[in-house]
This record gives C-alpha cells, structure tokens and sequence, in this order.
C-alpha cells in the first residue's frame, strides 16, 4: 500500500498532537473543569444514593449560585460577559425550584445553624415554623420563635453544649442533623421538633418515586374507588410495616459477636 495514502492523516494526527499538548488547550480543559465539576458534584448529591438532606443541598446550591458563589464571582479563563450569562441561566432555574423549605432546612442544619442569615431567610423560616405550628397544635410558633433566639444566642456565645471547638460542633459534621438536634437542642423541645423535622428531608426525588410507585400499586384497577386521603394512608402503613421488618431485622442481626464472645458459667 502506498505510503502516500496515510499521509493525510498523519498531518491531521500531528495537528491534533500539537493541539492537545498545547498549553492554551490544558488551560481551557482546566477552566472547564472549574467550571463544570462543582454542578455536576451538585447534580449528583440528589441522585438519592448519597444520603444528602435538603439542608446540605441547599448549601452547596448557595456555593455556585449565592453571593460568593463560583458563577457570581470573576472565573479566571471565563469572559465577564460568558459568567454572567451562566449565573443567569443558573439562578434562573434555582428561583424556579426555589422554596421556604429549603432555607429553613438549611438555617437549622447543624452545619450552618451559625451562620448570618439575611432579613429574607429569616422571614422564611418564620414562615416554615408558622405553617409547621399550624399544622401541628402542639408546637407554637411563638415557641418556636423564641427557642430559636435562645439557641442562637447560646451558640453565639458559645456556652452550654456550644463551646468553640467543642462535642457539638465537632458532631456537625458527623452525624446527620435529625440525630443532631436529638442530642443538642434537648432544652428547646419545640424547636428540636422543628429541626428534626426539616432535618430528615431528604434531597432527592427517589423517595417520592417510589412512594408513587406503591400508590400505584395500591389504587389498582381492580381497587379506583378509594379516596385519594385513604389511599395516602396505605401507602403510609405499608411503608411503615417495612420499616417495621427491617427494624426488626437489623435488632436480629447487628450483634451477633456477642452471642460469640459470651462467656459460659462454669458447670457445677
């Protein structure tokens, strides 16, 4: 076969070779790569297999789109007019999905719980602790108001169970924030109640999925003529009797070393 033939391509593969090993082109690839990674990092954190909560979600929206965020602030490679644009399009849709809930679950998750918050979050979470009050009589949301406060200041001060650097701030990162405010908001039980609630949301549309999927199962064909509030509550006693079996389970089979390790009375 004629050398000739090849000849074409090798040019191409050579311009192509130039190209890539071109240091304007690994800058382009690494402003990509700033740009792109930390949505995609966000995107995945409400695939439903990593757990995240509402709150924590919320917060690495604020790190894109808030007003320190990457695509509000000046990208090193990125024209002014091309990130502002982006920031554009992105808050776009972030106002679209936007709600109360998100940044009241976010102000009470322990991770941010001290944070500043601007006059417009705080009239969120007032609003959540209203409509969460009003639902449930026993918690009012004047309590809930004025735990809040107390808890803050606590925590601004660092005193109690809030010292700098101390169990509860160190267990922010660690434990998720229902088993948080279990332990460290024991003393302000309505808004305890409030922070495990809005903790325990989680960032993902599986669960809704799947809950769909039940109702679906449940309202058959063979059973339409149950009204939608029944139906509700099938779907709630069905997945509670599975929680139930895996409770029950889990109890059954999480200490099996002790039965191993137990040490037998002598024979007498």
């Amino acid at each position: 076969m004629n050398v000739l033939t090849f000849f074409p391509y090798f040019l191409q593969w050579a311009e192509v070779n130039t190209i890539v090993r071109s240091q304007e082109h690994q800058d382009s690839v690494a402003t990509l790569l700033k740009v792109f990674v930390p949505c995609v990092e966000v995107m995945r954190l409400t695939d439903g297999k990593k757990g995240v909560t509402l709150g924590k979600f919320y917060a690495a929206m604020l790190g894109l789109g808030g007003k320190d965020g990457l695509y509000a602030s000046k990208i090193s490679g990125v024209k002014g007019t091309v990130r502002r644009k982006m920031h554009q399009v992105f808050m776009a849709r972030w106002e679209y999905f936007h709600s109360p809930l998100m940044t009241a679950a976010y102000m009470l998750d322990p991770q941010y719980i001290r944070r500043e918050f601007t006059a417009e979050e705080e009239g969120e979470l007032r609003e959540i602790m209203k409509k969460l009050a009003r639902a449930h009589p026993t918690f009012t949301h004047e309590n809930m108001i004025e735990q809040y406060g107390l808890a803050r200041t606590e925590m601004f001060c660092e005193t109690g169970e809030f010292v700098e650097d101390g169990a509860a701030w160190r267990a922010a990162t660690t434990l998720n924030p229902v088993t948080w405010a279990q332990i460290y908001l024991y003393k302000w039980k309505d808004l305890q109640w409030v922070a495990k609630r809005l903790g325990g949301l989680s960032a993902s549309a599986s669960p809704c999925e799947h809950s769909w999927s039940i109702e679906g199962w449940i309202h058959s064909a063979r059973r339409n003529r149950m009204q939608q509030s029944r139906v509700e509550h099938m779907v709630r006693f069905h997945s509670n009797l599975v929680l139930e079996k895996a409770a029950k389970e889990w109890e059954d089979n999480a200490f099996l070393w002790e039965d191993e390790m137990a040490i037998s009375d002598p024979a007498e």
